[in-house]
């Protein structure tokens, strides 16, 4: 049976998400995972990309809620 995983992102741009789905499809194809990708206000987990000024504000909060949540950034040191 096919598992069902929901990924929220928050604060990503346009083409950050384009590649992400992008990737998604790839590797969904090799998996017995389907994935759905969504800004919707539900996830399994929750993608925020924190080099974005509003995500970065958005995180600690975020960060302290009941769904898994995982800092997009470019910066090795992220907390």
């Amino acid at each position: 049976m096919t598992e069902l995983l929901r990924i929220q992102v928050r604060y990503l741009v346009d083409k950050d998400v384009r590649v992400l789905r992008s990737l998604v499809g790839l590797a969904g194809s090799k998996a017995d995972v389907r994935v759905t990708i969504s800004e919707a206000d539900e996830g399994d987990v929750i993608l925020v990309d924190v080099d974005e000024p509003d995500g970065a504000a958005a995180w600690p909060e975020l960060n302290r809620g009941t769904v898994p949540i995982v800092a997009l950034t470019r910066k090795r040191d992220f907390p």
